[in-house]
């Protein structure tokens, strides 16, 4: 495969993901189809991608294992995505995202002071953006995180 096939493949199986993360009555089977198109995305923006695609592939990773009820799982790939950041220093709604998964992995694992400690950086960075929808958007996660 050369790069554009690499390329070609970790959008269609991002968007895939997308649509089963959004589906609201997923079956088993479309659980673990979710979790493998976000790692089957993830694989394929480590060849043909950058920093920005291989921390939305992790955040992708993170919010399907929290949307399996799986916080050990989601974790991991949160963790990762805090790495990236830290490494390449991301900004805007790629930053919001990097706490908004952990705070998801923390929810599930029940640790509520990780959770608040990640919800307080993410609705501060929230409020920083200058993107009208992006803010909306982040804040509804937010508000789901939070409940």
């Amino acid at each position: 495969m050369n790069q554009e096939d690499h390329k070609k493949v970790a959008v269609e199986c991002f968007n895939k993901t997308w649509d089963l993360i959004d589906k609201e009555d997923r079956t088993i089977d479309e659980t673990l189809e979710m979790i493998r198109l976000a790692q089957t995305s993830r694989y394929h923006w480590g060849i043909a991608g950058d920093y920005v695609n291989w921390s939305r592939g992790d955040w992708q990773i993170a919010h399907a294992y929290a949307k399996a009820g799986n916080g050990e799982q989601s974790l991991i790939y949160a963790q990762s995505n805090e790495r990236i950041h830290q490494q390449y220093g991301l900004t805007g709604f790629d930053e919001v995202f990097v706490y908004e998964a952990l705070g998801r992995a923390y929810k599930l694992l029940g640790d509520e002071v990780q959770v608040e400690q990640a919800l307080v950086k993410a609705k501060a960075l929230t409020e920083k953006l200058e993107n009208e929808k992006d803010r909306s958007y982040l804040g509804s996660q937010l508000k789901e995180l939070a409940k």
